[in-house]
């Protein structure tokens, strides 16, 4: 009767592990799928952009971001729509793909694969490039923000 209670107790001890790290691994799973999410439309919008509405679109930019990143994003925003105005620089993005790196369930980095269609007044027609972004994404008052934005060599 002790074996039997021993095993039973030792049953019970490992299946509450199991359902206790099986939980765990969906809320991994669920972060970097909510993160890659939220990163997604951060790219299109940093890639996104209009010389007319330049100043509205580094504004919306500058929303998604924790402090640290608007402090950045101020830093240089304000040199590049100088740019964009000046050139009358017009740019659309697209998220092509994205995966995520999951830290923890606050911590997330996603790398994002983007197409982004770029005209300006003194070229012919349009080029695309195809910047490869990776954005660290933290989950801070029940959304998930962009804290730093790197650009990755694409190159090979």
């Amino acid at each position: 009767m002790v074996v039997l209670t021993v095993v039973l107790i030792a049953a019970l001890v490992a299946l509450a592990l199991a359902w206790r790290a099986e939980r765990h691994q969906s809320a991994l799973r669920s972060a970097g799928t909510s993160a890659t999410a939220a990163a997604r439309t951060v790219a299109v919008d940093l890639t996104t952009y209009d010389y007319r509405t330049v100043k509205a679109d580094h504004a919306r930019v500058a929303a998604l971001g924790t402090p640290r990143f608007r402090s950045y994003f101020a830093s240089v925003g304000a040199k590049s729509a100088a740019v964009v105005r000046s050139l009358h620089v017009t740019a659309r993005g697209r998220v092509i793909a994205a995966a995520p790196l999951v830290r923890d369930t606050s911590h997330v980095r996603v790398l994002l694969f983007v197409d982004q269609v770029v005209s300006a007044r003194d070229t012919k027609g349009s080029h695309t490039e195809e910047p490869r972004i990776s954005m660290q994404m933290v989950h801070d008052g029940g959304r998930w923000l962009v804290d730093t934005v790197q650009l990755e060599d694409s190159s090979g």
